[in-house]
């Protein structure tokens, strides 16, 4: 945490500064969620999915002092699936009519932290 509390990093390119400046806490929040419901009926069933994530992009893993530990930098998804589907027997044969929908979204100030040589 030295190098986050100086706003002075050095990485393994070289002496870095964070192109903005960064505060000298660490502070990295994260959260996930989802949320899974199916409907029955008859032939009929309804499923929707929902997913929602917010994590920091700068994993510090191995280098910890190359990172910037700032809630700036993340990326947050969110991915929602619905489905439906329709079965009906007629006779000998049975028909299954499907529809799914997707869409899966990054939040527009999702990123990394950028920097500059010293």
């Amino acid at each position: 945490m030295q190098a986050q509390r100086a706003g002075v990093f050095p990485t393994i390119f070289g002496v870095m500064t964070p192109s903005q400046p960064v505060s000298p806490d660490y502070h990295i929040p994260l959260w996930a969620g989802s949320l899974q419901a199916t409907y029955r009926a008859g032939g009929l069933q309804l499923s929707v999915f929902e997913n929602r994530s917010h994590l920091p992009t700068t994993a510090g893993l191995y280098t910890p002092d190359n990172v910037v530990y700032s809630d700036g930098a993340f990326n947050e998804n969110s991915l929602f699936v619905a489905g439906g589907s329709y079965t009906r027997r007629m006779g000998r044969i049975t028909s299954t009519s499907t529809v799914t929908f997707s869409r899966h979204q990054l939040d527009s100030h999702s990123g990394y932290m950028t920097s500059t040589a010293t």
